[in-house]
């Protein structure tokens, strides 16, 4: 299989899947919408880890929700340097872009092995303007991924390098698992390499490597080879600087009623 050929299957059975109710679909019951939704997709695309779903430049017209793996968006300069903008788990809905853009402006690459359903961005448009119900799921994700985009940005201006690389890893393994709190000694998958975490985080490999280590001998976590194992969860959550606000976003994906202060956790 090339990179331009992701496999492209028939399309799944929904009532299976288990990222629906974490993503857009889940707003919709089994009822009219969501066969709607259903008959307007294309055929699955099935993606081996590092093959690109799209290209920065690309045309638009597709969105995208991840049924099963890890996806990265990042963002090229000319010169080459990267910035991992986010990494995404199922559930998330991705491939948006303002209307009357024509080009994407960041790239996403299938992180490990990937399922992907995509709806023409014309047809969810549609399904938006005629179900109130989904529009409002739709837009409540997109408020969310931009608070956490906020939450991103704090990181690379303000937070040192220790607690920007405490807090990407934290919220990885909450948002990949989707439960709080952590016990004592827990291990998560995170299919991160050190620079992946450079990209994400601002810095340098190497500087990555000190830090993983400080926190490997100050027993708050381990990182090796794609394991985290959270020695210290209390001490980690300290030193990332976890708001109760964060906590909600990252544990309750998909569940627009709740309400919760920008309140820092104790």
């Amino acid at each position: 299989m090339t990179e331009a050929e992701p496999l492209l299957a028939h399309k799944s059975n929904c009532v299976y899947c288990a990222a629906r109710p974490l993503g857009v679909c889940g707003a919709l019951g089994d009822g009219e919408a969501f066969r709607e939704l259903r008959d307007s997709r294309r055929a699955v695309r099935i993606l081996d880890a590092g093959m690109p779903i799209y290209r920065q430049g690309d045309p638009t017209g597709d969105l995208f929700n991840l049924v099963s793996g890890w996806v990265v968006q990042y963002q090229d300069l000319e010169d080459g340097r990267r910035q991992v903008l986010r990494f995404l788990v199922p559930g998330a809905l991705f491939g948006y872009e303002p209307s009357g853009i024509k080009g994407m402006c960041h790239g996403a690459d299938a992180l490990t092995n990937a399922s992907l359903c995509v709806v023409p961005a014309a047809r969810m448009a549609e399904l938006r303007a005629r179900h109130v119900e989904f529009n409002e799921r739709f837009v409540w994700m997109l408020e969310r991924d931009s608070r956490l985009a906020f939450d991103h940005l704090t990181s690379l201006g303000q937070r040192d390098a220790r607690e920007r690389v405490a807090h990407l890893l934290l919220e990885l393994a909450i948002r990949s698992t989707g439960r709080y709190p952590i016990e004592p000694g827990e291990t998560f998958k995170i299919p991160l390499n050190q620079p992946l975490i450079a990209e994400a985080t601002g810095l340098t490999s190497i500087h990555v490597n000190r830090m993983l280590r400080r926190l490997r001998e100050d027993q708050i976590l381990d990182f090796r080879n794609g394991r985290l194992t959270v020695i210290n969860p209390e001490l980690l959550v300290g030193v990332a600087g976890i708001t109760d606000t964060l906590l909600t976003l990252w544990t309750r994906a998909g569940r627009a009623e709740v309400e919760v202060p920008c309140a820092q956790h104790a």
